[in-house]
């Protein structure tokens, strides 16, 4: 069986959430992300991004130094041009995804046996390369940074989900009755 994900402006939220996702709302905003669109209202526009959203507690300093790394190179007049549309856990790792004068770069993942095969139609305005590379290295960092406490972490399996987490983290996990827990290849 094959299952195809695609991520442009639009999205559909699938009825399965991450184990570590905290609200069966999707209306609400947590409080990492409330913190994090006050902390940079030119970049979220004021208000929550256009598709659903959540951002671990362990990720908030990455991800706010993120925004901090975008608003630097873009000045404020680029700002005005930039948008996040959503911030979330996805497969272990952080996923932020963003329009830049009004253009989005199309991510397609293909799930199947064999594992995840990702492809990405990349948009053409200036500009976006350098912004690509502060948000790959942030998605990248996240690979490796607890996404519970911000502590050095790594890839775990749970129960089939893939999540990032130190080893206290872990150990909760499991003594909390994830018994299918695994380190991720």
């Amino acid at each position: 069986m094959i299952d195809i994900v695609s991520h442009t402006t639009s999205h559909t939220t699938s009825q399965f959430q991450s184990p570590t996702h905290m609200s069966t709302n999707l209306n609400e905003i947590d409080e990492n992300m409330a913190r994090l669109i006050a902390a940079h209202p030119l970049l979220f526009r004021g208000e929550a991004p256009a598709v659903p959203s959540f951002l671990p507690t362990g990720w908030y300093a990455l991800v706010d130094k993120l925004c901090s790394d975008i608003e630097t190179e873009l000045g404020l007049l680029g700002c005005g041009q930039f948008e996040v549309r959503q911030v979330k856990e996805k497969f272990g790792t952080l996923s932020f995804y963003y329009r830049f004068q009004q253009e989005s770069d199309l991510h397609v993942e293909v799930v199947s046996a064999a594992g995840v095969e990702q492809y990405v139609r990349r948009t053409t305005v200036a500009g976006a390369d350098q912004l690509r590379v502060l948000i790959e290295h942030a998605e990248d960092v996240s690979g490796n940074t607890c996404q519970r406490c911000g502590d050095a972490g790594s890839m775990r399996n749970l129960g089939g989900w893939r999540v990032t987490l130190c080893e206290q983290h872990y150990a909760d996990r499991l003594d909390n009755g994830d018994r299918e827990a695994s380190v991720a290849t």
